[in-house]
């Protein structure tokens, strides 16, 4: 007897079995799923001290916006050697060329 077969003889139809199966894996619903990004989310927005971190950020936040239907809001900080910069004010010249240390 084939799977096909089988699933139709226990439940009815393959739809039926679908769902069954599904049930069966006690798959998270849609505001578990959303809930547990939200936690994740604040968790790692204490932790953005680089590139991979923020990124991962970013990445959660994608990811809750695809559930809600909203426009994530990302993190656009900017880091040189794992040290956050301000790119739009003064940028410390020894920070960004410690070697290169300028003659003033």
């Amino acid at each position: 007897m084939s799977t096909e077969q089988l699933a139709i003889q226990t439940h009815g139809s393959i739809q039926q079995a679908d769902e069954a199966q599904r049930q069966d894996l006690r798959l998270p619903s849609l505001q578990k799923i959303q809930s547990d990004l939200n936690e994740l989310i604040e968790i790692q927005s204490n932790s953005i001290n680089d590139e991979y971190m923020q990124g991962l950020y970013n990445g959660l936040v994608l990811a809750r916006s695809l559930i809600t239907n909203e426009e994530p809001e990302f993190k656009h900080d900017s880091f040189i050697d794992g040290e956050k910069v301000d790119l739009f004010g003064e940028l410390d010249y020894d920070l960004i060329h410690p070697k290169n240390k300028r003659d003033d």
